[in-house]
């Protein structure tokens, strides 16, 4: 089992890696005031892709974006929406 934290920008979840522990971080590309990319690439200065995976997801999930997400650090990709089953076989 575990819990969810949801985020409302990329700035308040790098605040909440700033003081929570996290097993992974599950991120919807598109944000109000942008695009996870920073928020990955701030993430990857402090963890590592194994202290805590990174996961892409996005309705507008293609190879540009999955290479440009990658690129900057995140562990997968998954577009949008997203069959529970599948989420499942993602975080294992």
């Amino acid at each position: 089992l575990c819990e969810v934290v949801i985020a409302p920008s990329p700035r308040a979840a790098s605040g909440l890696l700033e003081t929570e522990p996290f097993a992974a971080m599950i991120t919807d590309f598109m944000f109000a005031e942008g695009d996870a990319s920073e928020l990955i690439v701030q993430t990857r200065q402090k963890k590592t892709a194994t202290e805590l995976p990174i996961v892409v997801v996005s309705s507008s999930m293609d190879k540009l974006l999955a290479t440009r997400v990658l690129s900057a650090g995140a562990n997968d990709v998954a577009a949008k929406p997203l069959h529970p089953g599948d989420f499942r076989t993602l975080m294992q």
